[in-house]
């Protein structure tokens, strides 16, 4: 739901380290399995400097089938 958020683990391309950061949720569509949202954090293991604070993003995602309300964030799609 819109303004909920999410935690998403992110992982740095060039050292593969790892790194949770939180989402805040501005939309979502359930058919494409898409989250929409903008980061709430500013990373530290980022060093390409890609991401910062207030990035938008579109992250795909499964339904988690041993927790009802949960997911499991598998994909960064997009960001700007």
């Amino acid at each position: 739901m819109p303004g909920d958020y999410i935690k998403v683990e992110f992982s740095a391309e060039a050292t593969g380290v790892a790194e949770w950061m939180w989402v805040r949720v501005t939309g979502c569509d359930d058919a494409k399995r898409l989250v929409f949202g903008t980061l709430d954090n500013a990373p530290v293991n980022d060093s390409s400097g890609k991401l910062r604070l207030g990035t938008e993003l579109a992250i795909s995602f499964e339904p988690d089938q041993g927790a009802p309300q949960s997911l499991n964030v598998l994909t960064l799609l997009y960001f700007s």
